[in-house]
Parts: structure tokens; C-alpha cells; sequence
């Protein structure tokens, strides 16, 4: 039976410091995550924030706007039947 070679694996290290830690890319100073500038002047960029959550707030906001206007136009009609028969005579008309 043939032995396998073992292959060396290269085990490269970065410099990355330590949690909490960020490193400066000019300067290779450790410096703490929320530094928006470094002491050499390096500036950070920073993450730009989403707005998805007040797309969802809109949203749920205009839901719950047409299920309101839905059971107000079933109260007003007297039941679910009555409603959609409205519903399609009007859709009917235009």
C-alpha cells in the first residue's frame, strides 16, 4: 500500500487584534471599535443604517388600515355576503 504525503499547511496569522479592537490600516495602532477617526488620521468608514424596519411600520400601518375599512363596510352592509356582493356590483360599474 502507498502512503499518503502529508502536505505542510502555511498558517497565516493576521494582526487583528483583540474583541472590542479594531486595527488602523495606516497606522497598525489597535484602537476601539466605535473610533471613527484614529490618531494618525485615518478616518473609519461607517455602515450606513437600514431603513427597512420603517417600510415594514408603513406597511403593517396600510393593512391594518384596509382590514378596518373592510369590517366597517361589513357592519355597514350587514354581513360578509352583502359586502362582496357590493364590492363586485362596484367593480362591475367601473
Amino acid at each position: 500500500m502507498a502512503k499518503k504525503k502529508k502536505t505542510a499547511t502555511k498558517k497565516t496569522t493576521k494582526k487583528t487584534g483583540k474583541q472590542g479592537k479594531k486595527q488602523c490600516p495606516k497606522c497598525s495602532k489597535l484602537v476601539g471599535v466605535r473610533t471613527h477617526q484614529c490618531k494618525c488620521g485615518h478616518k473609519f468608514q461607517t455602515a450606513k443604517k437600514k431603513t427597512s424596519t420603517t417600510t415594514k411600520t408603513t406597511e403593517s400601518s396600510e393593512n391594518l388600515d384596509n382590514v378596518q375599512t373592510a369590517l366597517t363596510l361589513i357592519r355597514q352592509t350587514g354581513g360578509i355576503k352583502q359586502a362582496k356582493q357590493l364590492l363586485d356590483t362596484l367593480q362591475k360599474l367601473g
